[in-house]
Order: structure tokens, then sequence, then C-alpha cells
């Protein structure tokens, strides 16, 4: 669905339609070691994040490097 190594760990996946497009809405939490690691979002958060897509079997994509909610 995405690039290797992005996000990481996902979870909670929920894929909508919007306008057009499909976006997957999911939660991931801090990357705690080399399997979690992740090219996006930066930093070291935890929260949820989407990506999007122009069919919803992907691939998925960031749209930018901010997350929806994060801690």
């Amino acid at each position: 669905m995405t690039e290797p190594g992005i996000c990481g760990d996902l979870r909670a996946l929920q894929v909508v339609p919007l306008d057009g497009r499909w976006y997957l809405l999911f939660s991931t939490v801090r990357p705690r070691g080399p399997q979690q690691r992740r090219t996006w979002p930066p930093g070291d958060w935890e929260g949820t994040g989407y990506l999007v897509a122009d069919r919803p079997t992907g691939p998925y994509r960031p749209i930018d490097d901010a997350p929806l909610l994060a801690s």
C-alpha cells in the first residue's frame, strides 16, 4: 500500500473516500527500534496520521510532513 519504511508501525487503519481521492487514516506509535523505523512522518511522535491515493488500493503517499494529531 505504501513504499517500504513509510510510517513504520500502522494501526487501526481506515480508508475514506473524499472528493475523488482516497485517504488512509492510521494510528502510529513512537519508533522503538529498527523494525519500526520510518521515513515519514519525521520526528519522534505518536498519534494519528494520514496518506492519500488516487485509488483505494494505493499506492498511498504523504501529502505533507504534518500528522493530524500527535503527542
